[in-house]
Formats: structure tokens, sequence, C-alpha cells
């Protein structure tokens, strides 16, 4: 067993905000499902990249999966992937805040064979899952704004044009409401 993102991940309360407004989870449920997503994505593209040739280096197959992947990374033809998180709309998050909150203290557990998947395939995964956390937030934020800046043009009020202070003045409203509480006023339960 292994640990990815000791170091954990710090948000600000405004970051933080943005995300319950919208998620029904944890930041770090959310960053475990993203985790889990590129463990999955790495096990599964080795797998299917490389098992003809593994097999053909072998009479037998382990039947255990872990087996398979820590054999196809022993072998000497293989090339490791190096992604990195490369997407047009990757965002990083305003911040006007500092960065308080720790959102994934102690890090998470991966087995060893989906560690060695995960480095094989991205060039550093734990900057991988700190960008994609980044861009959650950066794109709840922005989503946040867009969403309730029209409740306070219909009333006139004034808007504050920084993401922070903007999400720390709406959420302060008597009639705020995050996803939870919306969800629990409309009784859906989960």
């Amino acid at each position: 067993m292994k640990k990815l993102c000791l170091n954990g991940h710090k948000i600000s309360n405004a970051d933080q905000k943005a995300l319950d407004h919208y998620l029904l989870t944890t930041a770090k449920e959310w960053a475990q499902a993203a985790l889990n997503g590129m463990v999955n994505k790495s096990v599964k593209t080795i797998y299917r990249d490389w098992i003809e040739i593994y097999k053909s280096k072998h009479e037998e197959i382990p039947g255990d999966i872990s087996q398979i992947i820590m054999g196809i990374l022993e072998m000497p033809e293989f090339k490791p992937y190096n992604r990195v998180v490369e997407e047009p709309d990757r965002e990083k998050p305003q911040r006007d805040d500092a960065r308080e909150d720790e959102i994934w203290e102690g890090g998470f557990d991966v087995e060893d064979y989906q560690d060695a998947a995960l480095r094989a395939f991205y060039k550093d995964p734990e900057e991988s899952l700190y960008d994609y956390m980044e861009n959650k937030i950066a794109k709840r934020k922005k989503a946040f704004i867009r969403d309730c800046e029209p409740v306070l043009l219909n009333e006139g009020k004034p808007i504050a044009s920084r993401h922070d202070k903007f999400i720390k003045d709406f959420t302060k409203r008597q009639d705020y409401k995050n996803r939870r509480q919306r969800d629990e006023a409309e009784g859906i339960n989960f």
C-alpha cells in the first residue's frame, strides 16, 4: 500500500463555498473519485496497449491484474507514457483569500501496482490530481458567479468584481442555500 498526496491540498474558504454550492460530496471524496478515474485509466491503458506483448513473452499469465501490470512495467521494452494534464479549458481559480482549509489531509491510499501504473502513465500523478482539483474549483467558482449574479442584478444590488468577495458576500444572504440545503428543502435525500 502506498500513500499519494501526503502534502495535502489547501483551498480558500470561498473555494469551499463554491464547491459546496454544487457538490454533494466533500472535496476529498471528489478527489478520491478523480484519483480512482486516474488509476482506472492508467491500468486499463497500460493493459490494453501492452498485454499482447506481455502474453507473447510468457507461457501463462497470472489471473491477477496487479501481477500483470507489474509484469508489463518490468518489461525492458516498456516506456512510460509521461502524460501531463493538458486540456484547453484547464483553469486555475482566481483567489484573493488565503488557502487555509486542508481538504485531503493524510493523502490517499493506493495499491502498489496502482501507484506503479499511475507513475508510468502520468509524468507526475500527484500534480495531475492537484491540477484536476484546481480546475474543478475554478469551474465551480465561475459557475457560482454566473448563476448568482443575475439575482443581485435583479435586486439592483452592487456586485463584487472579485470572485472570493462575491462568493463570501452572496453566501451571507439569509436566503442562501448550498446544494445539500437546497436538496433537503426539496425533499431530496441521498
